[in-house]
């Protein structure tokens, strides 16, 4: 994204959300990345940390935003501490109430909810369970080996998107990739399928989720390659190629 240099100064970012009645605005740092979703929200601030706010407690407890705060909501941005201090370039959440995040490695972390294996670290949650600190993401053993670490974790990537109950991530050399929801949920408005792409259909009425990232292919069965974006909704996916 192109920015001149009044982008640097303090800048006012308002914030249409479900949980307010009017605008509000949200007073910020300059920032390199911003994406808002269902409930929560997020930015890369200039420092290259990422900052969240919106909804931190379901069901299941408080911890959503991955802050240590035990708040219902966070009106304010929130910083948040990456596990091994790595400096973070892009941070997705989309429609979603998860957090994607790209780091400047070419690694990806994700948390927020879970409960469809939409973070993507090899586990699916409660319903409404969530993950509350950033965790990477695993690749499944289909991926290539130039973009899977020594642990199992994706590498080389470098742009990520959060959907509403998966993610998407796009690779070095063009190649997409997705984990999370593929299937129902739990109710009859989820009753979505094939949101990942990866070639498998589940049966009408079962859940089908992929908490470990895996490629989109085409029709005849290729993984689709040469993606330059992605936007991703509630149970559709597009890519630009």
């Amino acid at each position: 994204m192109k920015r001149n240099r009044h982008s640097l100064q303090k800048l006012k970012i308002l914030i249409l959300g479900f949980l307010f009645l009017f605008p509000i605005l949200v007073q910020a740092q300059n920032y390199l990345s911003i994406s808002g979703g269902r409930y929560v929200s997020s930015m890369i601030g200039t420092d290259m940390k990422a900052y969240v706010w919106g909804l931190n407690k379901t069901n299941v407890g408080s911890g959503l935003l991955g802050t240590s705060g035990t708040n219902q909501f966070y009106p304010t941005p929130q910083a948040i501490d990456m596990p091994d201090g790595d400096s973070l370039k892009q941070i997705s959440s989309a429609s979603g109430m998860h957090f994607v995040a790209l780091d400047k490695n070419g690694k990806v972390w994700a948390w927020g909810l879970n409960d469809a294996g939409q973070c993507g670290n090899g586990t699916v949650a409660v319903q409404y369970g969530f993950i509350s600190t950033p965790t990477q993401v695993k690749a499944s053993a289909n991926i290539n080996a130039f973009n899977i670490d020594a642990h199992g974790y994706l590498i080389h990537v470098k742009a990520v998107y959060a959907g509403s109950v998966n993610s998407f991530a796009i690779l070095e050399n063009g190649d997409l990739v997705s984990w999370g929801a593929n299937g129902k949920l739990y109710s009859a408005l989820d009753d979505a399928y094939g949101m990942l792409g990866n070639g498998t259909l589940p049966i009408s009425g079962t859940t089908d989720n992929h908490p470990e990232a895996d490629y989109v292919k085409k029709s005849d069965g290729i993984v689709l390659n040469g993606v330059t974006q992605i936007s991703a909704g509630d149970n559709g996916v597009y890519a630009l190629v």
